[in-house]
């Protein structure tokens, strides 16, 4: 081997060293750039978990509030109905005098009860109608369903006779 062949050789070493530290520097620089980006989100992060944490607090200290509040007037409404307590009685005794409006009141729903049974037979052949209606709609339903399967396939056959035309139309195909 010759001196020249020897540093080519060397200098071909020095060339693969020099790439491979550049892509070794690449590497690291992406990877430098990749760490920061990580670091700029879990700064993010721990800035939306502070505020996160700052709205819970405040809505901790909002139901608080709600709940003193919700006290306060749970104390008014108990005050509220012990000073109605008289006025029960009075109902209690105004619901006495009228207890015999109540029994013509209850003749008077014993008549629309009667008419209630009339119209639930009514309601009835309604129904009895309707259902017969329903099930000449389901049987127009099948015919509808075959009407189109058989549309479907003569579809088909257009779809193959446009076809056939097509070849035929072609110059040369015959």
């Amino acid at each position: 081997m010759t001196d020249e062949a020897i540093l080519e050789g060397f200098r071909s070493l020095h060339e693969a060293i020099a790439r491979g530290f550049a892509q070794v520097n690449e590497r690291l620089d992406r990877l430098e750039h990749r760490v920061e980006a990580l670091e700029r989100r879990m700064d993010a992060m721990e800035t939306r978990q502070t505020a996160f944490e700052v709205r819970v607090m405040q809505r901790f200290d909002a139901v608080d509030a709600r709940l003193d509040g919700h006290d306060r007037r749970l104390e008014a409404i108990e005050a509220t109905l012990a000073e109605h307590g008289h006025r029960l009685e009075a109902i209690e005794a105004t619901l006495a005098e009228h207890g015999h409006r109540l029994e013509a009141i209850e003749a008077t729903l014993a008549e629309h009860g009667r008419e209630l049974a009339q119209h639930g037979h009514r309601l009835e052949a309604i129904e009895s109608t309707l259902a017969e209606h329903g099930r000449e709609l389901a049987q127009h339903g099948h015919r509808l369903a075959a009407i189109e399967s058989t549309l479907a396939g003569h579809g088909r056959r257009f779809d193959r006779l446009d076809l056939r035309i097509d070849i035929l139309a072609k110059p040369g195909s015959r």
